[in-house]
């Protein structure tokens, strides 16, 4: 996962990981109790790996956007340039 690397991860790029773990969070809400769960346990692990490579996002940079934990999250090196406004 790019997010644990020690490479910048640029803004845009970030920002598409969080809207693709919307989308996981979508269909894991809409599936039937098993598969739900299996998709939680094949999601977790991803799930901790992005926790360690990201910290608390104090400053609400993504505030308003999500609703998942993810989007309260920022990797631990954001490369903020060129970017068009989040």
């Amino acid at each position: 996962m790019w997010v644990s690397s020690a490479r910048p991860v640029p803004l845009d790029d970030y920002q598409a990981m969080l809207f693709a773990r919307d989308e996981i969070q979508r269909l894991i809400a809409i599936a039937s109790l098993p598969t739900a769960r299996l998709l939680d346990a094949l999601v977790s692990p991803d799930d901790s790996v992005f926790l360690a490579g990201t910290t608390a996002d104090d400053d609400g940079v993504f505030q308003g956007h999500g609703h998942g934990w993810w989007w309260r999250r920022l990797p631990k090196r954001l490369e903020m340039g060129g970017c068009s406004g989040v």
